[in-house]
């Protein structure tokens, strides 16, 4: 895998995570519990994305 592969794919996962919670905070009124799912899914993706991705 290149260098510029894995750029991709951080900028990639660090799209979905922004995605992920934006859904969160808009489900969050009418479904808590599926908005703190959500959050937490992103959070791991920041962290795999940290420790695992970093150049």
């Amino acid at each position: 895998m290149s260098i510029e592969d894995l750029e991709d794919l951080r900028r990639d996962l660090l799209a979905k995570s922004a995605e992920m919670r934006s859904e969160a905070e808009r489900v969050a009124p009418d479904q808590p519990e599926e908005a703190a799912h959500l959050r937490r899914i992103a959070d791991r993706l920041e962290v795999y994305m940290r420790d695992y991705l970093e150049a």
